[in-house]
């Protein structure tokens, strides 16, 4: 049975998307099923005792699921989600983007979610509000082991793709290593653009060094997703899902060799004007 948060703290249009949520846990997806049928699940780390309080471990999001510079996002490995349990339940927490407007669009119609973390079956769902700079929900799991539990947060939108069970967890970390190489190559090149603005020579030679280093940051975190994709790979050659798991991998190669060469700096495919700004080039 999945919980939810009091009915009673719901908005309309919030209470509105739970059938959704709700037909999510009765939802049958075949090839899903068969990659969790051949992976040997992992059990989480244990709960600490903190006082009246237990802290699970911190957890990392699944972007894919979110509104586009949502949350403050440091690297594939640095968790975006916090979480503890009290009396009144599994506490989910997650600190927004500095510059994420008050009263943004994006912060609306988004929940946090539980769900069993060796079947990725969804157990528990709440609403999730605004306060200072992170967002906050609070999730009812009476009867529940939060050691056992894998939590996301996800946009209204996004319902029915959340998958917490541990093939979906490890595809995830491939897609949290991909994006930063993408947005370390992409500031690779705007800091190289940025270079003939440079007005004196140590400029330009600190310019260069920071463009080095985010090509260095971009092509580790590259290889580090191919790695990932290949042991997905290697952990089920031997079952229906290999195909599928041999073509994603094959992409992340493909991905990972374009991160590889030289990051462009001009023309239609080099930095974007935001770009541009991000490295102080105005």
């Amino acid at each position: 049975m999945v919980r939810s948060a009091p009915d009673g703290a719901l908005t309309d249009d919030e209470r509105a998307v739970l059938p959704t949520l709700d037909e999510r846990i009765r939802h049958d997806d075949g090839v899903w099923t068969d990659f969790l049928a051949q992976i040997a699940p992992s059990a989480p780390a244990g709960a600490m005792t903190l006082g009246g309080a237990s802290a699970t471990p911190d957890q990392t999001a699944d972007l894919s699921l979110l509104p586009p510079r949502l949350l403050l996002f440091a690297g594939p490995n640095r968790p975006e989600i916090v979480t503890w349990t009290t009396a009144d339940g599994l506490h989910v927490q997650a600190r927004l983007r500095d510059d994420v407007p008050t009263g943004s669009r994006k912060t609306t119609g988004l929940y946090a979610v539980a769900a069993d973390a060796d079947t990725g079956a969804l157990l528990a769902y709440a609403p999730m509000r605004v306060v200072e700079d992170r967002l906050e929900a609070t999730l009812g799991v009476d009867g529940l082991d939060p050691a056992r539990l894998r939590c996301g947060i996800v946009a209204r939108e996004a319902v029915t793709e959340v998958r917490l069970d541990p093939i979906g967890v490890a595809a995830t970390d491939v897609d949290r290593h991909c994006r930063y190489a993408w947005s370390e190559h992409r500031r690779a090149g705007a800091l190289l653009a940025s270079v003939g603005a440079a007005t004196d020579e140590s400029a330009i030679t600190r310019v260069q060094a920071a463009a080095d280093r985010a090509r260095r940051t971009a092509e580790r975190a590259a290889r580090g997703a191919a790695r990932k994709a290949a042991a997905l790979v290697r952990g089920n050659r031997d079952d229906d899902s290999a195909d599928v798991l041999r073509e994603y991998r094959n992409a992340v190669d493909r991905f990972a060799a374009r991160i590889t060469a030289p990051p462009t700096v001009d023309g239609p495919a080099g930095p974007t004007l935001a770009e541009l700004h991000s490295v102080g080039m105005r």
